[in-house]
């Protein structure tokens, strides 16, 4: 059986610690079991979040149309969460093009369309360059994010569907 610890250690940041530990009973027939030392730094704060979807999933798209929302837009799937402990964050976004191999075609990332909560009523167009979703965003934080497929000629919003 295996049990994982998690240990929230204090101090002057830039300390570093070596924790064991000792694994013993008042039972008989037991042996005590006496883990690898292991070292623990003090640092300011990290940098961790989760992303809580893999891909997009735009259901059939009728071509030229002006708006396909994504799948997941209608209860909120495309979540970043800031996770509990780390630093303010700035969150990015960088797209890349749809290439179907056996149609052998494409469809760039410019035809993809993103917002968020704060900018709800404008999309931004998706390219293959980082672009900020928000900055400093504090822990324990979820920034929720919505997608569209467009054809290029139309710069409507995307909208979240209801």
């Amino acid at each position: 059986m295996q049990h994982n610890l998690e240990v929230n250690a204090t101090g002057d940041v830039n300390n570093e610690w070596k924790i064991g530990v000792l694994f013993n009973s008042t039972l008989s027939g037991l042996e005590e079991n006496n883990t690898i030392n292991s070292t623990i730094s003090i640092i300011d704060c990290f940098e961790y979040i989760t992303v809580n979807w893999d891909s997009l999933y735009f259901n059939n798209i009728i071509p030229y149309s002006t708006e396909n929302s994504a799948s997941g837009n209608s209860i909120n799937q495309y979540n970043i969460s800031v996770d509990k402990w780390s630093c303010d964050m700035n969150l990015w976004i960088k797209g890349t093009d749809l290439t179907n191999n056996i149609l052998s075609s494409e469809i760039g990332a410019g035809n993809i369309t993103w917002n968020d909560e704060s900018t709800y009523s404008t999309s931004k167009e998706l390219n293959k360059n980082f672009s900020l979703i928000k900055a400093g965003v504090p822990e324990s934080t979820n920034q929720t994010t919505f997608y569209c497929l467009m054809h290029q000629q139309y710069t409507q919003a995307c909208m979240k569907e209801t």
